[in-house]
């Protein structure tokens, strides 16, 4: 996959606005399937991302002759990838004991139609239009469904995949995933660092996980 130049940015999303959106797409799903907050999230994440990539000048070419995913000439029929790491502890049966340090993780690559992503770009709490809330639906759904493919047998394969090569450099050549993913997500929320995750005699367990949060307008709430 061609590399774009990177730069990093911190966006901050009401708990509202999650759940006013969430309870729209919910509207657009078949009888008793569900959202998390993190599949609106990403969602979210991943439509503005392939909307602003897709708007980039430089979308023919790179200017150093490699062309990106999204000059394909299916157009908007070419689908669009995600990486999405998705914990493994407590997914495999039996469960990785507590005294296993560090964490477990597997990548889902939820695949869907640019066309769907562009146009879930334009959805939000307050559209009136029903096809971006629709494709928002859609994209979060195609998220929820890729986690929940990854059960425990398809742990056990990636366990013994790695277990039959002893050389760590091999091990890392796992990845990367489809040539066509332009995101990759990961989550703190899920990883049970605070409540599960023992690191050890000495240690023990977190009593809290703290992070540095950017400063912000308090009409950032408002967004």
């Amino acid at each position: 996959m061609a590399t774009l130049p990177l730069e990093t940015a911190h966006f901050r999303i009401s708990t509202r606005v999650i759940q006013d959106l969430r309870a729209r797409l919910q509207k657009h799903l078949p009888a008793g399937a569900r959202l998390s907050s993190n599949d609106v999230i990403c969602a979210m994440m991943w439509s503005a991302t392939t909307h602003a990539m897709t708007n980039l000048e430089s979308a023919r070419s790179l200017g150093d002759g490699t062309d990106c995913w999204f000059t394909s000439p299916d157009g908007d029929k070419a689908t669009v990838s995600m990486g999405l790491s998705v914990d493994m502890r407590r997914r495999l049966d039996p469960q990785i004991p507590k005294s296993f340090i560090g964490n477990a993780l597997a990548m889902a690559w939820p695949t869907v139609s640019r066309s769907s992503l562009l146009d879930a770009a334009n959805a939000s709490p307050c559209a009136t239009s029903s096809s971006p809330l629709a494709s928002l639906s859609e994209v979060a759904s195609c998220v929820r469904k890729s986690q929940e493919s990854l059960e425990g047998k398809h742990f056990r394969k990636l366990v013994a995949y790695l277990g039959a090569h002893g050389n760590m450099a091999t091990r890392l050549q796992w990845g990367p995933g489809p040539n066509s993913t332009n995101m990759v997500a990961a989550t703190w929320r899920g990883l049970s660092v605070v409540d599960s995750l023992y690191w050890g005699g000495d240690v023990g367990e977190c009593d809290a996980v703290r992070t540095v949060l950017p400063t912000y307008n308090a009409e950032s709430e408002k967004l």
